[in-house]
């Protein structure tokens, strides 16, 4: 447990800290305690050994990540201290809604952990080891598919390689629900007596304006003609995964067209069709080209172990990006990294980062400007950055 000076406050008292009335003045120190006992106590709930939460220097809209090499969520100290997002050019911006992004990425990456810590209690327990079954009851008791969670927090598709199964995948669904419905439940509370947040409701304009998840399934839906894609990945994660525990590593699924393609994506080697839908529909987003670039950015000259490329579902313009990724034996999903080995994701050192992928631009107001609706453009990102390959 990593105690805080707010481990005695009730939960409507911690709730209140991130209403925008107390949360813009509050100290750096006070700001990551509070993030730090809503991660104790989501953990605790849910069965699970709080992790420490840690601020680090990303950019622009990368707003954390859980890395299972040290264990630790990693929220992005400007958006945290300042309120602004850093852009690779030095520029920072004021990003409006803040306190509960920053509110959402504690519960979203916790979800992460709460997945690498479910995989391993199943795993202590199938070799006869000491277990965590309090983790594993509280999986059963709220109806996750286990083996499910198993299988994507290992088989996993990362932002830079497709975008739109990146948020639809099973790991994610659930971790974007965790930080959302949580959020919001936080706020009620805090708004019902500290009154209107406008902070929060720009954050949640963003949300209702994004649709992240059903605009995301909708284009998978067309794109390979399967009205039940998400059915199909599903189906197609667990069978990957379980194929090295059958002594026959036969896949047990159908072959359809749309089954083969989510599997060859799985496994790092998805074709072109994505690519000729977006084009073909003139589907060309800055956002998404912004984070993916400043996704490469982040990935590249930190470690000299572990290469990946970056295989892109938007054309040419990010297929052969270098990404450096730190080694380790039990790494978590990955929120936007860019790689293309990732059919064994647990070996590979990858982490999971929570970027934003609202269909919409940032509304914001550069520091001492006047405001405008913008966005880090994607040649903020060229520069290298000195952070771990993660979520």
């Amino acid at each position: 447990m990593i105690y805080t000076q707010y481990h005695n406050a009730s939960d409507n008292e911690l709730a209140d800290l991130f209403h925008s009335s107390n949360w813009n003045n509050l100290s750096h120190d006070e700001k990551l305690a509070a993030c730090q006992e809503v991660a104790n106590r989501d953990a605790l709930a849910h069965g699970m050994t709080p992790v420490e939460v840690e601020p680090s220097n990303l950019r622009c809209t990368q707003f954390g990540y859980y890395s299972s090499s040290d264990g630790k969520i990693h929220t992005n100290e400007s958006v945290l201290n300042n309120g602004t997002i850093l852009c690779a050019n030095g520029e920072e911006i004021a990003y409006a809604g803040s306190n509960a992004e920053t509110l959402n990425t504690i519960f979203h990456e916790n979800s992460h952990a709460y997945d690498a810590q479910l995989s391993q209690a199943i795993s202590d327990k199938q070799n006869g080891f000491s277990y965590n079954s309090a983790i594993i009851e509280d999986a059963e008791s709220r109806g996750i598919d286990i083996d499910l969670a198993r299988a994507s927090d290992t088989i996993y598709v990362p932002f830079e390689q497709n975008t739109d199964a990146y948020r639809v995948q099973y790991c994610e669904k659930r971790a974007y629900e965790n930080g959302e419905k949580n959020t919001a439940e936080f706020f009620e509370k805090s708004e019902a007596h500290l009154g209107r947040d406008e902070e929060y409701a720009a954050y949640t304009e963003r949300l209702e304006d994004a649709d992240s998840y059903y605009s995301a399934l909708n284009n998978l839906k067309t794109v390979y003609g399967d009205d039940s894609f998400d059915k199909t990945m599903n189906e197609q994660t667990k069978d990957i995964f379980f194929a090295d525990h059958r002594e026959d590593s036969v896949f047990q699924y159908g072959t359809s067209d749309s089954r083969q393609d989510i599997r060859s994506m799985l496994d790092g080697t998805h074709g072109a069709r994505l690519v000729s839908f977006y084009e073909s529909n003139n589907i060309t987003n800055e956002h998404y080209s912004e984070a993916r670039a400043d996704s490469a950015s982040q990935y590249s000259s930190h470690s000299e172990k572990d290469t990946y490329t970056a295989q892109s579902a938007y054309g040419d313009d990010a297929d052969s990006l270098s990404i450096s990724g730190e080694s380790n034996d039990n790494s978590d999903a990955e929120r936007s990294m860019a790689s293309s080995n990732f059919s064994d994701h647990a070996s590979d050192g990858i982490s999971s980062t929570r970027n934003s992928i609202s269909n919409t631009p940032i509304k914001a107001e550069a520091n001492n400007s006047a405001s405008s609706s913008s966005s880090c453009s994607s040649s903020d990102h060229d520069d290298n950055s000195d952070l771990d390959a993660d979520s």
